[in-house]
This record gives structure tokens, C-alpha cells and sequence, in this order.
């Protein structure tokens, strides 16, 4: 699917620039596939409650026919393990498209380059309390506290240029 929508897109003018996009998809979902599996089973190998509910949640979902990637738990249970080991703890680049007056008075051009680390922000106490400790049930939304839960994670970053993982 993935192949024949970028092979016919408009967005993409020759075949060398459509190869150059095959090629970092291929080697970039790798990466990071790779590291979030075995982000995920670390967390599970050491945190056996969760495993447990997560066993319980996957069988009663297969009981009453739902999907994998429709278990809210698993899906919790991503997210919380891209936060304590974000497979891009770098984080990302961006240039402002506007000016920026930030709450401690700090003012950003438009046009700045702005670096965000992920490491650090989803260690962020104001918007994750007991920060190291590995809890998927802060992503649900009927238990968590936090207003800012729908976009706290930005793994894949956001926008255009967002990463297709």
C-alpha cells in the first residue's frame, strides 16, 4: 500500500526522488520499530502487573472481537514506552514560521531553528507526575489528571514533515 501511493503520487517529480523515500522509510521504520519492540518488552519483563493486564485486556478483546491496534491498553502501553525510552531522544528541529513571547518572557523570531528533545520533555512533572515510573494507565484518558494527555506524546513529531511511523 505504502509503495504504490508514494509510486503514485503527484507530490513526487522522478523516479530518483521517489527511490531516495522508499530507502529512508525503509531504514528509518527499522530503527525505530526495532527500538520500540524491545522497548516495550523491557518494560513488560520488568513491570509483571502490567503484563498481567495487558494479557487480561488482549484476551477478553480477542474474546469479543476486537483488533490489536484497537486495545486501548496496548496502545497505552506504546505510548508509555516511547516516553521512558523515546526512540528519538534527540528529539527534532524546527524553524518558527512566526514570532514567539514565551511565558518566561524569552522572545523567538520568526525563522529560528528550535530544538525539541523528547528525553526531556516527556519527563516534563507538569505534565507527567512520577515521571520515571512506567504507568500506561496515565494515557487513559478516564484516570489521568493531566489536561494535556491527547498531545503530550510526540513521537512522530507533528505537521508535514512528521515522520510516517
Amino acid at each position: 500500500v505504502f509503495m504504490d501511493s508514494l509510486c503514485n503520487s503527484q507530490n513526487h517529480l522522478d523516479g530518483k526522488q521517489q527511490a531516495s523515500e522508499i530507502l529512508m522509510f525503509m531504514a528509518a521504520g527499522h530503527e525505530t520499530s526495532g527500538s520500540m519492540i524491545s522497548n516495550v518488552m523491557i518494560q513488560l519483563s520488568q513491570n509483571q502487573n502490567v503484563q498481567a493486564k495487558l494479557r487480561q485486556s488482549l484476551l477478553l478483546g480477542k474474546k469479543n472481537g476486537e483488533k490489536l491496534e484497537d486495545n486501548a491498553y496496548f496502545k497505552h502501553i506504546l505510548l508509555e514506552a516511547n516516553r521512558i525510552f523515546p526512540v528519538a531522544p534527540m528529539g527534532s528541529t524546527r524553524e518558527t514560521q512566526r514570532d514567539f513571547d514565551l511565558n518566561d518572557g524569552t522572545y523567538i523570531p520568526a525563522h529560528s531553528i528550535c530544538f525539541l528533545p523528547q528525553y526531556l520533555s516527556y519527563r516534563d512533572t507538569t505534565v507527567f507526575d512520577n515521571e520515571d515510573e512506567f504507568d500506561p494507565d496515565r494515557w487513559d484518558k478516564t484516570k489521568s489528571t493531566k489536561d494535556m494527555i491527547d498531545t503530550a506524546s510526540l513521537a512522530f513529531s507533528l505537521g508535514p514533515r512528521s515522520c510516517p511511523g
